[in-house]
């Protein structure tokens, strides 16, 4: 599919004359995280921001490259970005399964999300919802934490990626989503639809009003405690990156801000969990 017509670039201009000046690119689930921490950090600090998504593994290249000054990823590190990068962990979140509020199911086991994703399954009425209608697949495209995180817990591949085994791939008819918000207004525009997200994400836009819901998975919903005590399968760590030869001197005062109270609090309000239990 095309790319995400919601990628931007979010600029925050302090009125100082010779701002200093941060680019920080990467995974759209920690992209509000960032906005949000900027635009406190900019009332005491002559800094100029420049902060855009992308995806993981696009934040994290950039990052290898010296193409930016941080990178964002919601996932672990590989070994061969490690050898290039410091890893700062800022907070932790969990990847929710989705579907419109108007289907009546409130779980999965991890064999039937498989067979849904495989294809195997191809309508709602063979698991109990007659008015369902054919299953429409909301996936997200190579690039992005939360498909490997879905591949590894599915234990199924993106058809797109080399060497991709048709028995243990993702079904071809499928919708692929670069944000969460994209997964979302897809996911609650269409009733026959799910998908997966950030959970923070997914929590937050039901505040909000949006018609979707959150399944549980082999009886575990992705709750604060469930969480932290990892009994939800899919946990993540969301992680900021920079260069280990980087040499811009904003870059550790802002991560700093974002593990100090008042940034963990920020976290806190994208509906993640801190670095620690006790905040």
């Amino acid at each position: 599919m095309k790319k995400s017509p919601l990628w931007f670039i979010f600029c925050l201009m302090p009125l100082f004359l010779g701002a200093a000046s941060l680019k920080i690119t990467g995974a759209s689930t920690i992209q509000p995280i960032i906005e949000k921490s900027a635009s406190e950090y900019v009332k005491k600090h002559p800094v100029t921001f420049d902060i855009s998504a992308g995806g993981s593994g696009k934040g994290m290249k950039d990052s290898v490259e010296r193409l930016n000054d941080i990178g964002m990823a919601s996932r672990n590190l590989s070994a061969k970005e490690e050898q290039s990068l410091i890893k700062v962990t800022i907070g932790f979140d969990a990847l929710a399964i989705i579907v419109n509020q108007h289907n009546p199911l409130t779980a999965l086991t991890q064999k039937q999300i498989a067979d849904i994703y495989s294809g195997k399954i191809k309508e709602w009425s063979e698991l109990g919802w007659g008015e369902g209608g054919k299953i429409v697949l909301v996936n997200k495209e190579i690039g992005r934490s939360t498909l490997e995180l879905f591949e590894g817990y599915s234990k199924l591949t993106h058809p797109n990626r080399p060497n991709a085994k048709p028995e243990n791939s993702i079904a071809k008819e499928r919708f692929d989503i670069g944000s969460n918000l994209e997964s979302i207004t897809l996911t609650a525009g269409m009733k026959s639809a799910i998908g997966y997200v950030s959970s923070g994400t997914a929590d937050l836009s039901i505040q909000a009003g949006s018609p979707i819901k959150i399944l549980s998975l082999d009886g575990i919903t992705p709750t604060k405690e469930s969480i932290q005590s990892e009994k939800y399968p899919i946990v993540r760590s969301l992680n900021l990156a920079y260069h280990k030869n980087a040499e811009n001197p904003e870059i550790a005062p802002f991560i700093d801000f974002i593990l100090s109270q008042e940034g963990q609090k920020i976290v806190q309000s994208f509906g993640f969990l801190p670095i620690t239990k006790d905040k």
